[in-house]
């Protein structure tokens, strides 16, 4: 049975309402009655969606959120069936064992490593070599230097440099030591020698040297025969090379010489191999050639210039001596006349004062006085033009 409202008002304003103490007890079943009916008509709404607007119109005025739409709601269970299906395929594929292709690890074949025989250049029975005078300095100046404070490397710097500043006065006493020690070392040697142990290790040497050799030669042997099987020597002409030089040969080298060297047949073959290397090598002498032609060349260029410079280094001291020479019979020739003393310091100076002479007049004292000298040593002049 439903309880009977009084008013319309909401489930809050009806709870504010009264204040006396009888109808606050006669209200407290009505609100228990309204709270349980909300709850049930919640539950009918959840039911049956369709039916909702009608009992929400016949209930009091408090109205429950409404229930969501049919399609929303499927929405939202095909969306958490695909979150479902998606987990369980990650599940699925975690629990698959992964299957992992193994790559073959690549082998490799190491050469069999032949067994090396000791050098025997030191005899372990001989007597201990002679230390330098170098090396008894060192022992002597070791140990003011720590490896606490300096590596091995700068005390070796160190020592060197304090070495090097010693003077040769400073250097008798290690130098007398690393002496007496190699007298030692040459008496005992003498003496071990001898013995049998250094006969023996002297064979034992002998033999090792000559193997080493045999080995050698058989190296280079192999080596030839793969070169051999490789290029098989095949002779084609080689002609002497000549070189045209204008100096040297009047006539041009002709091109026969080159006739020799022309090559016809398929390429990247032992035959066009040597052919290859022919040429290379007739190249490589043509430059040479080339470069001692230029060079002499150039030493005969350099000397046609000397020659010529001489030559005329030689024509113009002759020319000074002619001058000198003429200037003295002029300086006789016309002592005598009067004001020629001061025109007879060089042969220009007298050039241009006969020159002016001849713009003179017939009358003048000067060119008559010149002339008279001229006739009277007529055969002189002549003998200077010779």
């Amino acid at each position: 049975m439903r309880p009977r409202r009084s008013d319309s008002t909401t489930g809050p304003a009806a709870k504010s309402l009264p204040t006396s103490d009888v109808e606050e007890d006669e209200a407290a079943p009505d609100l228990k009655a309204e709270s349980e009916d909300v709850t049930s008509s919640e539950e009918m709404q959840n039911k049956n969606p369709v039916s909702a607007p009608e009992k929400r119109a016949k209930t009091a005025s408090f109205s429950p959120p409404p229930a969501l739409s049919p399609a929303h709601s499927i929405q939202m269970e095909n969306e958490e069936i695909e979150v479902k299906m998606e987990v369980d395929s990650d599940e699925e594929e975690k629990k698959l064992p992964k299957i992992t292709e193994k790559r073959a690890k690549m082998v490799y074949k190491k050469k069999p490593e032949k067994e090396k025989e000791a050098v025997p250049f030191i005899d372990p029975n001989a007597p201990k070599r002679n230390r330098s005078g170098y090396v008894h300095f060192i022992i002597h100046r070791r140990a003011s230097y720590s490896k606490a404070v300096m590596s091995q490397r700068e005390i070796n710097i160190s020592l060197a440099a304090d070495w090097q500043k010693l003077t040769a006065e400073e250097r008798i006493p290690f130098q007398q030591r690393a002496d007496e020690e190699k007298v030692k070392y040459l008496e005992l040697m003498e003496e071990y020698k001898k013995t049998d142990s250094h006969k023996e290790f002297q064979k034992k040497r002998a033999k090792f040297l000559s193997s080493q050799s045999n080995g050698s030669k058989n190296a280079k042997k192999r080596r030839q025969a793969d070169s051999d099987d490789d290029t098989p020597n095949v002779q084609i002409p080689f002609p002497k090379p000549s070189v045209f030089c204008p100096l040297l040969s009047p006539e041009p080298a002709t091109s026969s010489s080159t006739s020799g060297l022309q090559y016809s047949g398929p390429i990247f073959t032992p035959e066009f191999m040597t052919y290859n290397k022919t040429r290379d090598t007739y190249r490589r002498q043509l430059a040479i050639e080339r470069s001692h032609v230029e060079h002499e060349l150039e030493a005969l260029h350099q000397h046609d210039m000397d020659v010529r410079i001489e030559q005329q280094e030689t024509r113009i001291r002759e020319a000074d001596e002619k001058i000198e020479e003429t200037m003295a019979k002029m300086r006789t020739v016309l002592a005598a006349v009067p004001g020629a003393k001061d025109h007879l310091t060089s042969i220009d100076a007298l050039a241009t004062w006969l020159e002016s002479l001849t713009h003179l007049g017939a009358q003048n004292s000067t060119k008559k006085s010149v002339k008279e000298a001229v006739n009277k040593n007529a055969k002189s002049i002549v003998q200077m033009k010779k």
